[in-house]
């Protein structure tokens, strides 16, 4: 046979074989050996060459892509071009004793008051009570109220005080605000 005529077969041939090979590789989890024969087997390629052929997995296979950093980080989050923020400091608070005064029934004093700020999680009131040298603190966890935080009523027993007249100071203290009320004066019979 001439050369001229063999081209236009060996072409068909290789069309006929591309066209089959895409015809498998485009289905999606069929049996791929009912398109090739009733055998299950494809036939070998009658050029010699592998054909390409693309697998087509039933599970798609995770990406991966690039994470980009955010934008913003939190506040007081150093990074490696960002210095340090400060810490901030609280604001001052006034703080008002409600009553102080020696409890006969209780056998102890007690001094109750509250802090003009606005209810936050967390507030620490110390009642300090100071008679020359001698001085006295208790602390309580402050609680939210209305419009305040409130120290409640903080109860010093009797035998940590002697009797006389104590100055009694109540503070307030949490991330946001600090303050301490004026001083008030307790009669301990």
């Amino acid at each position: 046979m001439r050369p001229r005529l063999l081209f236009p077969i060996i072409l068909a041939v290789v069309a006929a074989l591309v066209a089959g090979g895409l015809i498998v590789a485009s289905r999606t989890g069929g049996d791929a050996g009912t398109e090739a024969g009733a055998g299950g087997q494809e036939s070998p390629s009658a050029t010699g060459s592998p054909l390409p052929s693309a697998t087509v997995s039933a599970t798609p296979s995770p990406t991966s892509s690039p994470v980009t950093p955010p934008s913003e980080l939190p506040a007081g989050v150093p990074t490696s071009d960002q210095a340090p923020t400060a810490p901030v400091n609280p604001a001052a608070v006034e703080v008002s004793i409600t009553f102080a005064q020696w409890s006969a029934s209780s056998g102890a004093v007690e001094v109750a008051g509250f802090a003009a700020i606005a209810p936050e999680p967390a507030g620490t009131c110390t009642v300090r009570l100071a008679r020359g040298a001698d001085e006295v603190v208790v602390s309580t966890e402050a609680v939210p109220a209305a419009t305040t935080m409130s120290c409640g009523t903080v109860s010093v027993p009797g035998g940590k005080v002697a009797r006389g007249s104590w100055t009694a100071t109540l503070t307030y203290e949490s991330a946001t605000g600090t303050g301490t009320s004026p001083q008030t004066t307790i009669e301990v019979p």
